[in-house]
């Protein structure tokens, strides 16, 4: 997702969203800023601080997400959750209200099948550490992707893997899953491990609190980088929208406690705090 991130902010300009949410919407919410480029910023990001259960059959938002660009783009049901490319440059995403420091996500997913057409499923903090627990290419039915990066270090794309599927993961559900904690990243694919990354490698591992976001984009549109492009399997003609993504049964457990986990530039105090959970433990 991080290699996109120029990409997303023209689409969501034209789904008529500002990368800042509308506060009406999320008055409860702190303003995300990344303190490792805004000097002023210091983060503040509400806990799960629990585990928690959804499986989107309610007819209406789930009290434990919000839409973060395109709300067109998304339906709830009985048969779930629904991201919906409608036309060229709609970019539909939702994310969690609430972060975790540590911990486990699982979901039931099925991909939107279609050239350059990719779901996104990933953690992401402000100061963009990530982990793609899944990305589904809509034109690939044999395997996915998981990757990592380090607080938006995207100097190298060495990070990723692929993986075989037995089943399109277009054709069914299938549940991706990932467990985080300070000594190994473990991916899950139908409660199979897939890949375990521990904390010696190259690039370490990602250490600060992280939003669950769900996203449908199309990596093929032909304003893309060339390279894009061709990791995305090909150009996106869009010539049979809606291309739709399902999802169902997520699960998230924060590791950590506390009401809210806090980090960055302290301006009282004219220094860097690392993080803290605040009325908690990490």
């Amino acid at each position: 997702m991080l290699g996109t991130i120029f990409f997303f902010y023209f689409i969501i300009l034209t789904c008529g969203f500002e990368y800042r949410y509308e506060i009406s919407d999320l008055d409860e919410i702190p303003i995300p800023c990344n303190p490792r480029v805004d000097g002023q910023c210091f983060t503040r990001n509400m806990a799960l601080s629990q585990q928690i259960e959804e499986e989107f059959k309610l007819n209406e938002p789930s009290p434990y997400f919000h839409y973060n660009t395109c709300p067109e783009g998304i339906e709830y049901g009985q048969l779930g959750l629904q991201l919906k490319i409608n036309k060229r440059y709609d970019n539909p995403s939702l994310m969690s209200k609430y972060y975790l420091l540590y911990g486990k996500v699982e979901a039931d997913i099925m991909a939107a099948p279609g050239q350059g057409i990719i779901l996104s499923i990933y953690l992401q903090s402000d100061d963009l550490d990530e982990i793609d627990i899944v990305e589904i290419f809509g034109g690939n039915p044999y395997s996915v992707q998981s990757n990592f990066f380090i607080k938006g270090n995207i100097t190298t794309y060495d990070r990723g893997e692929y993986h075989l599927v037995n089943e399109s993961p277009m054709g069914q559900f299938h549940r991706y899953g990932i467990e985080w904690t300070p000594n190994k990243m473990t991916w899950t694919l139908d409660n199979q491990v897939i890949r375990v990354v521990p904390k010696e490698n190259p690039y370490g591992i990602p250490d600060s609190p992280m939003a669950l976001k769900f996203s449908l984009w199309a990596g093929g549109d032909e304003s893309n980088e060339p390279g894009t492009i061709e990791w995305a399997g090909g150009v996106s003609t869009y010539n049979d929208v809606p291309y739709i993504m399902r999802v169902k049964n997520v699960y998230m457990n924060d590791y950590s406690t506390g009401t809210e986990y806090c980090y960055g530039n302290s301006l009282k105090l004219n220094q860097w705090l690392d993080t803290t959970a605040r009325n908690g433990v990490i």
